[in-house]
């Protein structure tokens, strides 16, 4: 092995991704999705890039709920860490403009490939993959797709590039991705409600 090296790497254009499954959040969960159930009965629900399912109205942060203050909470570490780490803590703002929805999917609902234009960050908290076994992960991964065009027309057999990447949901993970990043939620197969919530985030850095 050379011990000496012959020029340095730099990474060019990476993508940041903050992942983390929040510890203790059984709780939280069981209050996020009672009261996404009793706004399902309430709501028709919108269109977006949902196949099936439900999406709620893009309000859910103003939702009165302590679980919701909870979870804008987590969401704001979230989005401190991955702008701290990819960016720098100078540019952390002391404020976010939140807005979040809730998506409710059963067996086989899908989300179409999209993004989340006109913001800085987006996301996902899962309340529910309606698997069994809660700790197992579940069917209707979160695929992010590569953002570099042309790497998606290269397949090499060793794997060194790759068109997408399928994150399996487990309750209280948290997903954080720029908002230009495309991506899609593959069809749901378990038997019970696929439920999460998405988040677009704006930066806002207060005077």
């Amino acid at each position: 092995m050379r011990e000496t090296r012959e020029g340095d790497i730099e990474l060019w254009w990476p993508t940041p991704v903050f992942m983390h499954r929040w510890p203790d959040c059984a709780a939280l969960n069981r209050d996020l999705e009672t009261l996404i159930r009793a706004k399902m009965e309430s709501s028709p629900g919108k269109q977006r890039s949902n196949v099936g399912g439900w999406h709620s109205e893009e309000d859910l942060m103003a939702w009165p709920s302590p679980a919701v203050a909870h979870l804008k909470q987590l969401i704001e570490r979230g989005l401190t860490e991955i702008i701290g780490d990819s960016v720098g803590p100078h540019a952390v703002p002391q404020k976010f403009a939140i807005a979040a929805w809730a998506n409710v999917n059963k067996a086989g609902d899908s989300n179409d490939t999209h993004d989340h234009g006109n913001h800085a960050w987006a996301g996902v908290y899962y309340v529910a993959t309606g698997h069994a076994d809660p700790d197992a992960p579940s069917s209707g991964p979160l695929e992010l797709l590569d953002p570099r065009v042309a790497a998606s027309r290269i397949h090499l057999p060793n794997g060194q590039f790759s068109a997408a990447r399928l994150l399996r949901p487990l309750p209280g993970t948290m997903v954080i991705f720029p908002a230009w990043l495309w991506h899609s939620v593959r069809p749901h197969q378990e038997p019970g409600l696929r439920i999460s919530i998405a988040f677009n985030v704006a930066e806002v850095r207060a005077s």
